[in-house]
């Protein structure tokens, strides 16, 4: 009896042991460093400047060279409610890790200003066009309460299924455009 029991707790140790790496590659470092973040290197003004053109903190520059493998990643940070020190816009200082993940997610697949808005690169997917419009009319904020009202309705996991299934269908035809700094789409052949 001694025996056994010694036993069950030697295997129900080592299996303890075994899965703390599993669950330690659970946690995403991208959604740890973005929770940490208190600095943008600018004035972010949504609509008007995409992200990359003025990533200054080296956890922006690495994004960056990580081109398409910084898809996932951010996709990943998509439904974490952490808050962040992180006041991105005046209007509309508390802001979650999914939230800037979002952003940086829509900036990436966002041409330059002298390109026409429709030519958004990754389709099918809920932007913040769609979540602007979820808003009523007749607020001052109409993206801060279009997010509050998509949440409320769908959740966090809705924007992290739209990305996350848009990605798996194209990612072997996205590519970097160096010249545009935005990530682009091939056309199906």
């Amino acid at each position: 009896m001694i025996f056994t029991r010694r036993t069950i707790e030697t295997v129900t140790f080592a299996l303890l042991v075994a899965s703390l790496p599993a669950w330690a590659q659970t946690q995403n470092p991208t959604c740890d460093a973005i929770a940490k973040m208190d600095y943008l290197g600018r004035e972010y003004l949504p609509g008007k400047l995409r992200w990359q053109d003025y990533a200054h903190t080296p956890f922006e520059q690495q994004i960056l060279r990580l081109r398409g493998k910084a898809i996932p990643l951010l996709i990943g940070c998509l439904a974490d409610e952490r808050k962040t020190k992180l006041g991105v816009w005046d209007l509309w200082p508390e802001t979650t890790v999914g939230m800037i993940a979002f952003s940086m997610l829509w900036d990436l697949f966002t041409p330059p200003g002298d390109e026409p808005e429709w030519s958004y690169t990754m389709k099918e997917v809920i932007t913040w066009d769609s979540i602007c419009a979820e808003a009523p009319p007749d607020v001052v904020n109409e993206c801060e309460t279009g997010w509050e009202n998509h949440l409320r309705k769908y959740g966090r996991q809705s924007i992290q299924r739209s990305w996350q299934k848009a990605w798996t269908e194209k990612k072997d035809r996205v590519y970097w455009d160096p010249a545009a700094e935005y990530f682009r789409v091939k056309k199906t052949p």
